[in-house]
């Protein structure tokens, strides 16, 4: 926990040497993407999390090289008027979210600023305005998907999420972000956990996701187990919970370092291995191994706003890449839209098939392709328009060639990264194509992460195209 303190005479560090494990009082410039704070020190770059922009700070350096230092806040000598306590009482050790030390709104004028300056500093757009970041409905309580890490406590194991910078599990009893339905799983999860003797590596984490259409969750585990009866006894007994629709177990590649690729070997399903999902009046198949929002409402946002950009849907052509269970490609073709819904997940492209069928949406197509391969058997007019949402990597710098030879008249890219988003808006505008309005969602508050959706134009030889966004 950070130390207030009063202001004291610094004159003994007015010449200050950065060097790991020096002290420092730096003065915060500025919130950067990530969170943390940017300090300058005669032309040395310091970046501390948990500060905020105008505070001194008295700084411990941690590590850096060329220029560029990484500090922990150990006294704030002089707060920011709006700092407040974080209501989460692993704020500190947890390293979920950021900017929890920050007021709501106080929050969204930070995430618009930082979003401004790198599409200045990276998207070169110089005077790009940027529209309010629109706020989400719930800053605590919103997410329907969280996973938690396993891990060996004093006398069990226990579930939590990793500490900021490195793997040693911070075991918890609630998190804040999550939906209030999904508390009582995790601790029936950890309840039944505790009592067992797990080998090591059985299980490495627990994802749970809530339903709020079926007011149910699903359980997803992942690990090494060497075979099907090691882990069968624990689905069972957590195929019990109340409210619990399916688990599923998916065995990791033992060669991933990161304990997050799938390994080929079959699945293990207790119960449904899916759960349905309402969107704007759409109902949505999302299986185990599909992408899944965490903050559905302000997703929900997002598709209207889209829907109002396109004033005259009825036989409109759009090519949806990237498009996961493809909500925002059928909620055009609802409206009339003709919708081509390309994503290279097989299990997320038969979801979506599902629930195309589902809802009866004749204008929706769905495809099985990488964005880069489809774009090759794209001809130019075939599409009036593009819905672009890649994951945080971004667009390859093949798919944005592609796109700019096409010249599809409009585009709407969302992403979930700042700085890929810059680098990509960049690209397009070397081009041929105009920005005419960057709208952020704060999908993630309490975190750094910003939703932004950017639409671009084509250029003509008498200037941009007017349409209506």
């Amino acid at each position: 926990m950070l130390n207030f303190v009063p202001i004291t005479d610094s004159s003994s560090d007015s010449t200050p040497v950065l060097r790991v494990g020096s002290s420092q009082i730096l003065r915060i410039e500025k919130l950067v993407p990530g969170g943390s704070g940017l300090a300058r020190v005669d032309g040395h770059v310091v970046f501390c999390p948990d500060t905020l922009p105008g505070e001194l700070v008295r700084v411990e350096i941690l590590s850096g090289r060329k220029g560029v230092w990484y500090g922990d806040a150990k006294e704030i000598v002089e707060p920011h008027e709006s700092r407040h306590q974080p209501p989460c009482p692993y704020v500190g050790k947890c390293g979920g979210c950021q900017l929890q030390h920050l007021p709501y709104g106080f929050q969204l004028e930070q995430k618009a600023l930082m979003l401004k300056e790198i599409l200045c500093r990276i998207g070169k757009q110089n005077s790009l305005e940027v529209a309010p970041v629109v706020p989400s409905s719930l800053d605590l309580g919103y997410r329907h998907v969280i996973r938690l890490a396993v891990g060996q406590g004093k006398r069990a194991k226990v579930l939590g999420l990793f500490e900021a910078g490195g793997h040693v599990i911070c075991p918890i009893e609630q998190c804040l972000l999550a939906v209030e339905e999904i508390t009582p799983i995790v601790r029936e999860v950890e309840a039944i956990l505790g009592g067992l003797s797990l080998p090591r590596g059985l299980l490495v984490h627990v994802e749970i996701r809530w339903s709020g259409y079926e007011e149910g969750s699903q359980l997803i585990l992942r690990g090494f187990a060497q075979n099907a009866s090691k882990i069968s006894p624990i689905m069972n007994r957590l195929e019990q919970i109340p409210l619990v629709r399916g688990v599923v177990y998916e065995w990791l590649d033992p060669q991933d370092r990161s304990q997050r690729k799938r390994s080929s070997q079959d699945p293990i399903v207790r119960g449904h291995d899916y759960l349905w999902q309402s969107y704007l009046g759409l109902v949505l198949k999302v299986g185990f191994r599909s992408f899944m929002q965490a903050n559905w409402l302000l997703f929900e946002q997002v598709g209207q706003d889209l829907l109002q950009g396109i004033k005259c849907p009825a036989g409109f052509r759009m090519l949806e890449l990237y498009a996961g269970v493809s909500p925002l490609g059928m909620v055009l073709a609802r409206i009339g839209a003709r919708v081509t819904c390309v994503e290279v997940n097989k299990w997320a492209v038969e979801d979506a098939r599902i629930s195309v069928a589902r809802n009866g949406l004749h204008g929706c197509r769905v495809k099985e392709a990488s964005a880069e391969s489809y774009l090759h058997t794209v001809q130019p007019g075939q599409f009036d328009g593009m819905l672009l949402d890649p994951p945080r990597a971004g667009l390859m710098g093949q798919v944005v060639d592609r796109i700019v030879t096409l010249g599809v008249p409009r585009l709407w890219y969302l992403s979930c990264d700042m700085a890929t988003l810059a680098r990509d808006v960049k690209r397009l505008c070397e081009g041929g194509y105009v920005i005419q309005r960057v709208q952020p969602y704060d999908m993630f508050p309490q975190t750094a992460q910003l939703e932004t959706m950017v639409t671009l134009y084509r250029s003509t030889a008498s200037g941009v195209e007017t349409h209506s966004i």
